[in-house]
């Protein structure tokens, strides 16, 4: 039940991130109440409470803080203009609407796709080369010997 609340939530309401967070928010309650009023075993004991108590309430502190401060990075990348770009995989790049026009069926999408590829495999190469580059000039002990 509580999974298809988090998905509903998700989907409907929630920002980049606090779906995630608020997950880890709700499985911190649930352990702390399981912990405290389920658990009847032995454990070692932290300042008269159990460790497991204590881990289930760091979740929900780190749930809470995740959960604002997700919050918080999203209207701040919405005030500067900056839109939530689709979750794509890393060969493809994305790029505002106006500067490319929208691909109008599969074939353009994914010569998009390849163009993008083949222009991160160019800066990939010219990166390494000016690492090589820079490397030749560094001064180096003579035969490589390392001291």
């Amino acid at each position: 039940m509580g999974a298809f609340l988090l998905i509903f939530l998700g989907n409907r309401f929630l920002k980049r991130g606090q779906t995630f967070w608020l997950y880890v928010l709700y499985y911190g309650i649930g352990r702390f109440f399981i912990e405290v009023f389920l658990r009847i075993d032995t454990s070692e004991t932290l300042l008269g409470l159990r460790v497991h108590v204590w881990t289930s309430g760091a979740l929900i502190v780190l749930g809470l803080i995740g959960f604002v401060a997700a919050g918080i990075r999203a209207r701040a990348k919405a005030a500067a203009g900056i839109a939530e770009a689709p979750v794509q995989g890393p060969s493809v790049q994305h790029t505002p609407n106006s500067e490319k026009p929208a691909a109008q069926d599969s074939d353009e999408v994914s010569n998009q796709g390849k163009e993008t590829l083949e222009e991160s495999r160019i800066s990939e190469k010219k990166v390494t080369e000016e690492k090589k580059a820079t490397k030749d000039k560094e001064p180096g002990i003579p035969g490589g010997a390392c001291r």
